[in-house]
């Protein structure tokens, strides 16, 4: 008799909890991870929990078609190697807005590995930048050709580059704080006060418990 009370109290909860979940908007995607993310800057990134958030924030400049290891674009819509691989040329997508409103463009990528390759960048302050010089020690300069083209000049030829322009924590950041104030803009202080960086186009922050959860929403058009 005790166990049948026992159960019959679980399935009473149980159907005080349906309505809870069926009241939940038909388009949210519920996530759990089992820690909280440490920062929303890409570069930082050091731990698997923070990389599947901005995963869904950021856009890489190539990325491996699903579950292969063969590039596609992404950012970048087209790329060339020089003969002597010393020069990467990238043709960028165009009509791709971050949410502060601004383009996408070459200038940004120079900005995203500016900031953590050139000790003298205004963002390099913002540090440290933990696989920055392993992934990307190789790369003499970043040179804006157009708006919609960019060159990685090599100090000598470096093979994984490609590869290393999909990885999650390497995506392509908005410089408009820095550009049109001269200091960061603060749109993740529930994650981390001091980061200076805003998301990019395929969604942003919303608010949420830093401890217990991370909202995020779609943010209209995206690249992917």
């Amino acid at each position: 008799m005790r166990m049948l009370r026992a159960l019959l109290v679980v399935i009473a909860l149980t159907a005080l909890a349906l309505p809870l979940w069926a009241a939940a908007a038909p388009k949210t995607l519920v996530v759990g991870l089992v820690a909280e993310p440490t920062s929303m800057d890409p570069g930082q990134l050091t731990d698997i929990n923070s990389m599947r958030v901005l995963a869904n924030v950021y856009d890489t400049l190539l990325r491996f078609k699903p579950e292969s290891f063969v590039l596609q674009p992404g950012l970048a819509v087209a790329w060339k190697i020089s003969q002597d691989g010393l020069t990467y040329t990238f043709t960028l997508r165009q009509g791709v807005r971050f949410h502060d409103g601004t383009a996408f463009n070459a200038a940004a990528v120079k900005f995203t590995f500016d900031r953590m390759l050139d000790p003298k960048h205004p963002a390099y302050r913002y540090g440290p930048y933990p696989f920055a010089g392993f992934y990307y020690g190789a790369v003499k300069q970043v040179r804006v050709t157009g708006p919609y083209t960019v060159q990685f000049i090599l100090k000598q030829p470096y093979s994984p580059l490609l590869n290393s322009l999909t990885l999650n924590g390497r995506d392509i950041l908005s410089s408009f704080g820095y550009l049109t104030t001269g200091a960061p803009i603060v749109r993740e202080a529930s994650f981390q006060p001091a980061s200076p960086i805003e998301p990019a186009s395929a969604a942003t922050t919303d608010g949420g418990d830093p401890a217990e959860q991370a909202k995020l929403k779609a943010t209209p058009p995206v690249c992917r």
